[in-house]
C-alpha cells in the first residue's frame, strides 16, 4: 500500500476540514427539522422496561407517525405529566409494580403461611410474596391523583402495563363517567337512624346490597371464616353502607370507611375518611392498625379513570397493599372482585383470573378455597346466583402472610 507523503497528507487534511465543517453544519440544521424534533420529544419515547424506572428512556425512540400514535383528546403536556407521575408511583411502589408479565407473577408466587400448605388451605391460587415499603405506599399522593377528563381510550404506551405485556386482554367497549373523586359519595349521609334500621334489616334478612344474593352470601362467609366480634375493620370503597352494616351486625366494635367521595355520619361506631386524610394520618403516625379490611366491588375500578381517578395500571394492587400495611399481624382481608378469565373492560372494570388475583392479593394467603370452583377462573366473568363465590363479584377471604413456604423446587 502506498503511503501518503507528509506534503500530500497536509493537502488531504486541508481538503477534509471544510468538508467536516459542512457536515457538522448539516447535522446541526437537520436536527432542527420537524421530523427529528418530533422524535426527540420525550412524549415520543417508549415506556420504561424492567430495568428502568424512566418512562422517557432516551435510548429508545419510537418513530411511529404522530397521527397513529396519539388520540386527539390528548396533548403532550397531559401525557408528560401523567407519565412522570406514574414514574414516581412505580418507584415508590417498588417490586409489586415492577411485575409486568404472567411469568413474573408465577416466579414470585409462594404457597401458604408458616405451618400451612396449599392442600390445607385449598387455595385457588398461590400468594405473590413481595417486600412493601409501607411508609411510601401509605403516603404517596400520586396514587390518589384525580383526572376529571376521564381519558378514553388510555394512551397506547400504557397498554402493556395494564395488560401485563398482553397476558390480560384489554377491551374498549364503553366510556363510563361516574365522577365523584373528592366530591360526595352516592349516599353521602349515613345517619345513626339509617344505620340502625339497616342493622335491623340485616337481622331480618331484608338488607339490600349491590347485587342480588350478595348480603346473605357475605354474612354466611364471614360467619364461617371469621369472628368479627369486637374487631376494628377498614372498608375500602363504599357507595352505600351495606358492607359496614353487615360488619356491625356481626359484632364489629368499629368500622372505618375509606372512600373517594366525602361521607358524613353521626353513628358512634362508624368513621369515614377520604384519601387525603388517610395519607395525612399515615404520615403523622396516627392511623390505627386494623384487625382486618373488607372491600367489595371497588378495587377493580382503581386506576381506570371511570370515577375521576387518574390512570394508574397498578391502582388495584396499591389499594390492596395499603390495606396490608394497616392490618395487624394475622389480620384478614375480605375482597370481592369480578372473577373469571383475566380481562380489562376499559374503563368499566377488571375481571380477575389466575394472573391478576395473585397480584392484587400479594402478601395475603387465601383461606376459603373450598368455597370456590377452579372453573371460576377458566370461564367468562361469573354471574353466579346463590353460590359461595357470591354472585356478580366473587368474595375471597385471606389472612395476612408473614413468612411463606416456597413453592417446591423454588
Amino acid at each position: 500500500m502506498k503511503m501518503l507523503s507528509r506534503k500530500n497528507l497536509a493537502k488531504a487534511t486541508a481538503l477534509l476540514i471544510p468538508f467536516a465543517a459542512g457536515l457538522l453544519l448539516f447535522v446541526s440544521t437537520a436536527d432542527k427539522s420537524p421530523s427529528l424534533r418530533r422524535n426527540s420529544d420525550p412524549t415520543r419515547r417508549r415506556l420504561f422496561g424492567m430495568g428502568s424506572l424512566n418512562f422517557f428512556d432516551p435510548k429508545s425512540v419510537d418513530l411511529k407517525d404522530a397521527g397513529t400514535f396519539y388520540s386527539k383528546i390528548y396533548d403532550d403536556k397531559w401525557k408528560v405529566e401523567l407519565f412522570e407521575r406514574l414514574d414516581r408511583v412505580r418507584a415508590m411502589c417498588g417490586g409489586l409494580c415492577a411485575i409486568n408479565t404472567a411469568q413474573q407473577v408465577a416466579a414470585t408466587a409462594r404457597y401458604g403461611a408458616r405451618g400451612d400448605s396449599i392442600n390445607t388451605n385449598g387455595a385457588n391460587f398461590p400468594t405473590v410474596r413481595m417486600d412493601v415499603n409501607c411508609p411510601n405506599m401509605l403516603t404517596m399522593s400520586e396514587a390518589d391523583a384525580g383526572d376529571t377528563t376521564v381519558p378514553y381510550p388510555p394512551p397506547e404506551e400504557l397498554n402493556e402495563y395494564y395488560s401485563l405485556n398482553g397476558a390480560i386482554p384489554l377491551e374498549l367497549k364503553k366510556r363510563w363517567t361516574d365522577i365523584y373523586l373528592e366530591g360526595e359519595a352516592l349516599v353521602n349521609v349515613w345517619s345513626k337512624e339509617l344505620i340502625d334500621s339497616q342493622i335491623e334489616a340485616a337481622g331480618k334478612g331484608t338488607l339490600e346490597g349491590s347485587y342480588k344474593y350478595i348480603v346473605a352470601c357475605m354474612i354466611d362467609k364471614l360467619r364461617r371464616h371469621l369472628d368479627l366480634k369486637g374487631k376494628s375493620v377498614l372498608v375500602i370503597g363504599s357507595e352505600r353502607p351495606w358492607v359496614e352494616v353487615i360488619c356491625l351486625y356481626l359484632g364489629a366494635a368499629k368500622v372505618t370507611t375509606l372512600e373517594y367521595g366525602k361521607i358524613e355520619t353521626d353513628h358512634p361506631q362508624l368513621q369515614t375518611m377520604v384519601p387525603e386524610e388517610f395519607r395525612r394520618r399515615a404520615a403523622e403516625g396516627t392511623l390505627e392498625q386494623f384487625d382486618g379490611i373488607l372491600s367489595h366491588s371497588s378495587l377493580e375500578h382503581s386506576g381506570l379513570g371511570r370515577y375521576g381517578d387518574a390512570l394508574n395500571p397498578w391502582g388495584d394492587i396499591i389499594a390492596a397493599a395499603r390495606g396490608w400495611c394497616v392490618t395487624k399481624e394475622d389480620g384478614f382481608m375480605v375482597l370481592g372482585l369480578p372473577t373469571g378469565k383475566d380481562k380489562i373492560h376499559f374503563n368499566a372494570n377488571r375481571v380477575y383470573g389466575k394472573i391478576r388475583w395473585p397480584l392484587v392479593a400479594a402478601n395475603w394467603y387465601q383461606i376459603d378455597g373450598a368455597d370456590h370452583r377452579d372453573t371460576e377462573f377458566l370461564e367468562g366473568e361469573q354471574k353466579l346466583e346463590g353460590d359461595n363465590g357470591c354472585g356478580g363479584g366473587q368474595i375471597f377471604i385471606f389472612r395476612k402472610a408473614a413468612e411463606m413456604i416456597p413453592i417446591e423446587g423454588a
